[in-house]
């Protein structure tokens, strides 16, 4: 079930990072920033009396901890959102997808000395040759750099949270995800001074609750689940995936350009997936 959802996490951060935050009229932090504060109320409403319990023991037992995981968290979230409403979203995913290359090479080393076998060197490889294939023909520099960096640097945060998760191996994962909200939230929460309320519509209020949602609540707790059942070389090669879908809804739903790169990247990337999750010691 770890490799679902894997899979499945990647899959909704791919459509509601892309498709769902371009419908949201705030600048990518504000966007973020009410993404996690909406999360966090709807979980501390919802999340049960356990949830609640464990969110705020972690806060008084374990602070520290907890305030890196929601300033990985918050950075993750606010480099990237902020990247896709300031470049293209090729752009924005080819660089964010940097981070199995993160992970794999330098934070899973040296923080747990697990290094990729060869076979786990070659789905690098090859996810890295179908990034470049399903976005290159889309990429635009001018102007955009800005953007670019912001998404290259989200790809360092995303690696450096996910090294921080197994830190909390029985923690009920609702909790965890709260007390991390609720940290994000107010540490974004600076980024209103340079934002203005908009005039919502219908449409935009119902995209802001969709991004929050399942970008933040569905798709976390299914990333927790997949960190904590599969081997995190495995988990961040399977990352790759989320580009694909990025790229693809950007195409279908917000009308980028689909090149003919897309069917080699996307099977390169697939091929990629198929060899963390089926060939014997890929990544450990």
């Amino acid at each position: 079930m770890g490799n679902a959802y894997a899979v499945l996490s990647f899959m909704l951060w791919g459509v509601s990072s892309t498709v769902l935050l371009r419908h949201v009229p705030l600048f990518g932090p504000a966007a973020t920033q009410l993404g996690a504060m909406l999360s966090a109320l709807a979980l501390l409403t919802l999340g049960g009396t356990d949830c609640r319990r464990e969110a705020l023991a972690l806060w008084r037992g374990r602070t520290r901890d907890v305030l890196l995981l929601a300033l990985a968290s918050a950075l993750t979230s606010m480099l990237y959102h902020w990247s896709v409403k300031t470049t293209t979203v090729a752009n924005a995913t080819l660089l964010h997808a940097m981070h199995p290359l993160s992970s794999c090479l330098l934070f899973i080393p040296l923080w747990f000395g697990r290094k990729p076998g060869s076979a786990g060197h070659a789905a690098l490889a090859l996810g890295v040759a179908g990034m470049l294939a399903l976005t290159w023909q889309q990429l635009a520099f001018d102007g955009l750099q800005f953007g670019m960096a912001l998404a290259l640097l989200s790809a360092v945060a995303y690696s450096w949270g996910a090294a921080l998760v197994p830190r909390f191996p029985h923690v009920d994962a609702k909790g965890l995800l709260l007390a991390t909200l609720t940290g994000s939230a107010v540490l974004l929460s600076p980024a209103w001074l340079f934002a203005e309320w908009p005039d919502w519509t219908a449409p935009s209020a119902g995209a802001m609750l969709a991004f929050g949602l399942s970008n933040f609540i569905i798709a976390n707790l299914l990333w927790i689940a997949a960190v904590r059942s599969i081997p995190l070389t495995r988990l961040a090669i399977l990352g790759y995936l989320e580009p694909v879908i990025g790229v693809t809804a950007g195409a279908l739903f917000l009308g980028e350009p689909l090149s003919g790169g897309v069917l080699l990247g996307g099977g390169l990337i697939l091929s990629a997936s198929a060899l963390v999750l089926f060939a014997p010691n890929a990544a450990k």
